[in-house]
């Protein structure tokens, strides 16, 4: 301890920050995503590199252990693609920034924008830290979502997105490396915010959420199971797990509905 600070002090000193400068930081690589936004369809390696930096460091704050955090919340590490995975449990400072339905909207919107751009490598690398992202935001947690109204609100807000970005664009194509960011999503919506949450979100929402969980997983089957592609860009996942690793995840999330939704209100 350099500092001269005991456990306690050190500890205050991490939530203060967290509470508040973590917070600012946040909210400015926000601000300098979106500004950037508009360059990243330049050819220009120094406006990718400076977009990738950004995400990267949105990214850690996403993936950031708050003092709030429990020792033992969820944490893990996809083995497949070193996806780390860990509950996101931001102080109740934060309640006004998160449950704000603009920001779970701008990485969705990210996302089409990258999306509707010239395929390229660096573009799908951009386009799963997005998703990345929204993985994150999915494993909202701890006292922010203590509120129930608070919970379903949000849940509701990410499922609408979710569905109006994948779902409702029939042209919208999906390689194999964003099918493993979307059952992660998934997965991760499920888990945190239980199937009772889904339950108590409008027919609608709920049947084009599951509408988009089964074309996720048909695509998979189909995407895995062709012996050859024409697509180059498909060519580098070079890890051959990570069909089966988007497949199981995408497995639990179905027997976690299979036994928790009364199917017949979609009648």
């Amino acid at each position: 301890n350099e500092a001269g600070l005991t456990v306690e002090q050190r500890h205050s000193v991490k939530r203060d920050f967290e509470e508040n400068e973590l917070k600012t930081v946040f909210e400015l690589l926000l601000n300098k995503l979106q500004s950037n936004l508009s360059s990243i369809s330049n050819s220009s390696s120094s406006d990718h590199s400076l977009f990738s930096s950004i995400l990267a460091a949105i990214e850690k704050i996403l993936l950031w252990n708050f003092s709030s955090s429990f020792p033992n919340a969820r944490r893990h590490m996809e083995s497949s693609n070193n996806v780390e995975t860990i509950d996101w449990r931001p102080p109740v400072s934060w309640k006004q920034l998160v449950f704000d339905q603009q920001l779970v909207e701008f990485f969705f919107h990210i996302y089409g924008t990258l999306k509707s751009l010239n395929e390229t490598k660096i573009i799908l690398q951009r386009r799963c830290q997005i998703l990345r992202c929204l993985s994150q935001l999915a494993c909202l947690n701890g006292s922010l979502v203590s509120d129930e109204q608070c919970r379903l609100r949000y849940l509701t807000t990410f499922s609408h997105y979710f569905v109006q970005t994948f779902l409702i664009n029939s042209t919208l194509t999906i390689h194999l490396i964003e099918c493993f960011d979307l059952s992660n999503i998934i997965s991760n919506l499920i888990t945190l915010f239980t199937v009772k949450g889904f339950c108590s979100m409008n027919n609608d929402l709920c049947n084009s959420f599951l509408q988009l969980m089964s074309q996720i997983t048909v695509l998979l089957c189909r995407t895995t199971t062709t012996t050859s592609s024409n697509n180059q860009l498909d060519k580098i996942i070079e890890d051959p797990t990570i069909g089966k690793d988007t497949f199981d995840r995408l497995l639990q999330a179905w027997s976690r509905l299979l036994y928790g939704i009364d199917f017949g209100r979609f009648a």
